[in-house]
């Protein structure tokens, strides 16, 4: 399975190290970042993407950060899908977690089997937010030189921009002719579909992916898809990342 990426938020260091030597024996996790207040993790969100969110009630001292309970009905109309868990001292602050709208709660110090409990419901919750995603991002309507065609995602291997326009590749040999997109739009509408941008040229659909060429020497690296002659570009900078993302979603890539 995917790891789900996780932001901490605490400003008790000793805390945030007992709850992530715990969390890491589950290996479901890819911590994100570290942070103190309830402030900085909305700042995070904003800019980066998040699945779960383990906070303190009371992160920091109440003239420093709101609590953090509050959290989910900050994310609650934009970032529905990020699951935040609370935690405190207290049993008596299970209510206010609940009420608003936290996925679950447990008090400190925090028991094993409380954490096992949370963390696979997690999971189970984020796979179906998966396969929702999946069933509705199916197909894609998109504006071509013909009028509006109606793309199956799965056929799509990759995107190419050519000058000032962009290109769709199909895994059955065809080429569609994009009109009026950017490929910083074109990556925005797909990110979520499983396409990554592996070079400023190339928007691949990681499903698709059966092989990354590297060469350290020469630093060129490269991209083949299943049934295609030929290769595309991996800029240096995204090789790494997108060597981890196929890794971790599918553990098949051949280097």
């Amino acid at each position: 399975m995917e790891k789900l990426r996780l932001l901490m938020v605490d400003s008790d260091p000793i805390i945030r190290f007992n709850l992530l030597e715990l969390l890491n024996m589950h290996n479901c996790f890819r911590l994100e970042a570290e942070l103190e207040t309830t402030e900085e993790a909305l700042d995070h969100i904003l800019t980066h993407e998040v699945d779960v969110v383990f906070i303190n009630c009371q992160p920091a001292d109440p003239s420093r950060t709101s609590q953090g309970t509050c959290l989910p009905l900050m994310l609650e109309s934009k970032y529905p899908d990020i699951q935040v868990i609370a935690y405190s001292g207290s049993p008596e602050d299970a209510y206010s977690a609940v009420r608003n709208g936290c996925s679950g709660f447990f008090t400190l110090p925090a028991e094993p089997v409380d954490l096992h409990r949370i963390v696979n419901r997690l999971c189970y919750i984020y796979q179906l937010q998966r396969l929702r995603d999946e069933t509705a991002y199916s197909s894609l309507m998109i504006k071509t030189r013909s009028g509006y065609d109606m793309l199956q995602v799965r056929q799509i291997l990759f995107l190419e921009r050519i000058g000032r326009s962009c290109r769709i590749h199909m895994e059955d040999g065809r080429q569609v002719e994009l009109v009026g997109y950017s490929m910083a739009e074109l990556e925005r509408m797909l990110k979520k579909r499983g396409f990554f941008r592996c070079h400023q040229s190339f928007l691949v659909n990681l499903a698709k992916v059966a092989m990354i060429q590297s060469d350290n020497d020469s630093k060129h690296y490269a991209v083949r898809f299943v049934g295609l002659d030929g290769e595309i570009a991996v800029s240096r900078e995204k090789y790494m990342e997108m060597l981890t993302l196929l890794r971790e979603k599918y553990g098949r890539l051949e280097r």
